[in-house]
């Protein structure tokens, strides 16, 4: 097992991990870091657009050993056309 920590940045907003995770692999490490990636666009992005980035590091050396990132950007295009049909 190893002991990773998982640190968040929204924005301007820094999460530090002060607990962390243990996990079977840097590889498990990994897949949970972009699981809740998926979770967050999927539940969190608010209409407006996101930007996110969860960094991983070791508990061993305290390095940063991957970081992913998540950008959703919205914006309505022209009228609803829910709006403009006419009966």
């Amino acid at each position: 097992m190893r002991h990773f920590f998982f640190d968040l940045r929204e924005g301007a907003r820094m999460h530090t991990d002060r607990d962390g995770t243990d996990c079977d692999s840097f590889g498990t490490a990994v897949d949970a870091a972009r699981r809740f990636l998926g979770e967050l666009a999927r539940d969190h992005v608010p209409d407006e657009g996101y930007h996110t980035d969860v960094m991983i590091r070791d508990a061993a050396t305290g390095e940063i050993v991957f970081t992913a990132t998540l950008t959703m950007a919205s914006a309505r295009l022209g009228a609803s056309p829910l709006s403009t049909r006419r009966s």
